[in-house]
């Protein structure tokens, strides 16, 4: 590396001519959707050079962030990247020294949206309960995309339905409601997600997303463990092109199949005919007497719980927000609604 610095006119750090010494104790603070630096400043320095630094395919390449008269910076950060930062010191006389190196890991930023069906969808909150999170990115004219989402569906069923180890969100920063809903009717999917109405802008600006297929896989933690397209070497890789790889990856890092493709069964909600669907006031479903009926909403949260009286069984909605539901029956997929007020 110091080749590098070198060439750009960087003295080692241990310099002893001039005016300038060694900026120290270099901080990065996480200060969403920012990255802010602060260190020691010197005696007699003009202004700090803000560099960050990478290594790819075995090469560091050095990037000049700006020139700063303070001891501080705030920096456009990269969740899915992190990075790796220096500040060099330059005085009046032209010496100049180069701090340590601190690196942040990729790392979530917060947000908050609105998914297609009115529900509140608020990152941190599902970390903090214990749940991974994967983004997936989208356009609906999306060629790629359209190759891989079946795939990305599959493996919502195969992991719980967003109910156990891992919650599955969509994001779309270029279509409006109607065209991911024509999105999800086509893939079936019932995850919740989030249209450039509801926010999925905003997303795609805070995390970078420039192009899509992109998927970000999300720790609890608020690590981010795996994204695609990342310089940074990621422990886990996976492709939804090619199930088995995130089989694999998911086994690796602890996400365990929770199989659930019951919980959506159009073959029982013709049977049964549950109906009106959209819902009011009001959903109607066919039953045995004594059966236990569940209601749940996209994030996994029970709505409703009870033991059926007889066989026809109304359910009220009154009290739900619009969005999807389903409905388990003793424990087995019934079928599902949508509530419109």
């Amino acid at each position: 590396m110091y080749n590098v610095f070198d060439n750009l006119g960087i003295m080692p750090d241990n310099c002893n001519f001039g005016e300038c010494t060694v900026p120290t104790n270099l901080v990065a603070e996480l200060i969403d959707p920012e990255l802010r630096l602060t260190w020691t400043g010197v005696d007699n320095a003009h202004h700090y050079h803000v560099y960050s630094w990478s290594s790819y395919l075995g090469d560091t390449v050095v990037s000049y962030i700006r020139d700063v008269q303070d001891t501080t910076c705030m920096i456009d950060f990269d969740p899915r990247r992190g990075g790796n930062y220096f500040v060099v010191s330059h005085c009046a006389d032209g010496s100049e020294c180069a701090s340590e190196t601190v690196s942040v890991v990729p790392t979530a930023l917060d947000f908050t949206a609105i998914d297609l069906y009115g529900d509140e969808i608020h990152l941190l909150d599902i970390l903090d309960r214990g749940q991974y999170v994967l983004l997936d990115y989208f356009y609906y004219s999306c060629g790629p995309c359209r190759l891989i989402e079946p795939n990305i569906v599959d493996s919502y069923y195969r992991y719980g339905c967003n109910k156990e180890d891992i919650f599955f969100i969509g994001v779309d920063g270029t279509d409006h409601d109607d065209k991911c809903l024509l999105w999800c009717e086509e893939f079936d999917v019932q995850f919740p997600t989030i249209s450039k109405d509801g926010g999925g802008g905003e997303i795609a600006l805070l995390y970078k997303f420039q192009g899509a297929p992109q998927c970000v896989l999300i720790a609890p933690d608020h690590s981010i463990v795996y994204t695609t397209g990342s310089l940074y070497p990621f422990e886990y890789s996976f492709t939804f092109s090619d199930l088995q790889t995130v089989i694999d990856a998911f086994l690796a890092i602890g996400i365990e199949e929770h199989p659930c493709y019951d919980v959506v069964d159009n073959a029982n909600e013709q049977k049964f005919n549950l109906f009106p669907n959209p819902a009011d006031g009001f959903v109607n479903l066919s039953v045995e007497v004594s059966d236990v009926i569940k209601v749940y909403n996209t994030q996994g949260q029970m709505m409703d719980s009870f033991i059926a009286e007889s066989q026809q069984v109304r359910i009220g909605t009154s009290n739900y927000s619009e969005g999807l539901y389903f409905v388990q029956v003793d424990g087995q997929g019934f079928g599902k609604f949508v509530v419109k007020h």
